[in-house]
């Protein structure tokens, strides 16, 4: 197996779950089917089938017990067997019911290590099968009798008349069985689908399959709130430790190259939309923040901006529209606020724009980042998803670096190497890749060392 191929089948049990609890409304619906399909064939299909059988001994005729030459009598039993499954028999049995072909089926079997032989005849009418099996025990004598000299049979149990079928049906049964039939079929398709679809799915991936590297990873964070269009914010009591602390390490990686290459103006993007690129963008500047860090966070995703519903603002920046500024028609201090809540500078907006990458590569664009880097610690910039505009590609040659979000499971990876070497080939540099929303986050602890020297106040809060 290639090495590829070992990558494609690498399982994460938590994107399995969530193609599963994704596919929850399939799964019902297969299991409505199973149940009405089941009931289907139950109720309609089904056919029931009554059975009389009639046991016989094979023996030969000078014999004084039954058991008396068994042995010849064993395989007499297996020729007589042949007998009773001979057309010639049905015939006869057939003609003695006044009926042109015999109305059903006849079974023989040997009682093992025995000379003993049961015939069965079924039929879907319960009088038919008695009346068929009542034929035979009066005909058989006219045709072993016959064929053996030597050798006779003999009925030793009386034949009933059949009064359930032989082939009963449990409705309810069926129906558990056809449910569960149908979520296993089903299941197992959405596993095998979740399994083989060439995606992200844990930062061992991003090692082996991207050409970039791991900058940090964002576990999985359940909303407490009632509102779940809440976007997940540090500032919020509710955070979990290990949701803070996942900023707290990326923060901690920027900082360090912030320091080491002198860098301050910074992108975030990702490849498609809901990837959480703007609430990641949101987190890192609010982990900067909070450090006592002068910080800008612009919003240049303008043909969708989100950074203003992400902190629920739109009503404050209603009029303040950072793409105004870009276009000419409103001085920057007009658009570019503080927040004290915050601890930061914002540049955001609630309108959408088409011509957004001349926007971004205008004059006024310059000349806020030209401000920004004489004025500020860091700048934090929230562009368009890659893979629908090319505003990202235009930005990236105005900044000092890239971050590339990446939702667990979501993107193919040929799409995101595609957009990778985009990046490389910009005037920017690309850090490598923020792992959003993942089910598992390993504890990095390379990367821990390698920055471990940076002085931090482990009294405050990230």
């Amino acid at each position: 197996m290639s090495q590829n191929q070992d990558e494609q089948m690498e399982i994460n049990w938590g994107s399995i779950f969530k193609d599963l609890r994704k596919s929850a409304a399939i799964l019902i619906l297969a299991a409505i089917i199973g149940l009405l399909g089941a009931f289907s064939a139950t109720t309609f299909l089904y056919r029931p089938h009554y059975s009389s059988s009639v046991t016989f001994v094979a023996e030969m005729k000078n014999s004084t017990s039954v058991y008396a030459g068994l042995s010849n009598a064993t395989r007499l039993a297996a020729i007589f067997q042949d007998v009773m499954n001979s057309d010639i028999l049905a015939q006869k049995a057939a003609e003695y019911m006044g009926e042109e072909e015999f109305p059903g089926t006849i079974e023989t079997k040997i009682i093992d290590s025995t000379n003993l032989f049961v015939v069965t005849v079924s039929a879907e009418d319960p009088k038919v099968s008695f009346d068929g099996i009542q034929a035979i025990v009066e005909v058989y004598p006219q045709v072993s009798d016959n064929l053996f000299e030597n050798a006779v049979m003999r009925v030793i149990s009386v034949p009933k008349a059949p009064d359930e079928p032989a082939n009963p049906q449990n409705l309810l049964r069926n129906m558990a069985l056809g449910m569960i039939g149908m979520l296993v079929v089903c299941g197992g398709v959405i596993v095998l689908l979740s399994v083989f679809r060439d995606t992200i799915k844990s930062e061992r991936n991003i090692r082996r399959k991207l050409d970039t590297g791991l900058f940090g990873s964002v576990i999985h964070e359940k909303k407490k709130v009632k509102n779940r269009k809440t976007s997940l914010l540090l500032n919020q009591t509710t955070i979990s430790m290990p949701f803070r602390q996942s900023f707290q390490r990326i923060r901690l990686k920027l900082e360090y190259v912030a320091r080491k290459k002198g860098y301050k103006v910074f992108m975030v993007t990702s490849a498609g939309e809901n990837e959480g690129k703007s609430t990641v963008a949101a987190n890192i500047a609010l982990s900067l923040a909070q450090k006592g860090k002068s910080v800008l966070l612009m919003d240049a995703d303008l043909r969708k901006p989100a950074v203003v519903k992400v902190f629920d603002k739109q009503k404050e920046f209603n009029g303040k529209e950072f793409g105004e500024y870009l276009l000419g028609k409103l001085p920057l201090e007009e658009v570019l606020t503080y927040d004290s809540h915050l601890k930061m500078y914002l540049l955001m907006g609630t309108m959408a724009y088409q011509e957004s990458p001349e926007m971004l590569s205008s004059k006024a664009m310059m000349d806020v980042l030209s401000m920004a880097r004489k004025e500020l610690d860091y700048v934090i910039i929230d562009t368009a998803p890659m893979l629908l505009t090319a505003d990202a590609e235009t930005l990236a040659a105005y900044v000092d670096a890239s971050l590339l979000v990446i939702r667990e499971d979501v993107i193919r990876t040929k799409d995101l190497n595609d957009l990778i070497n985009v990046l490389h080939r910009s005037n920017s540099e690309l850090l490598g890749c923020i792992y959003n929303d993942a089910s598992k986050v390993s504890a990095d602890r390379a990367s821990i060392r390698e920055y471990r020297g940076y002085s931090e106040n482990r009294t405050a809060e990230a």
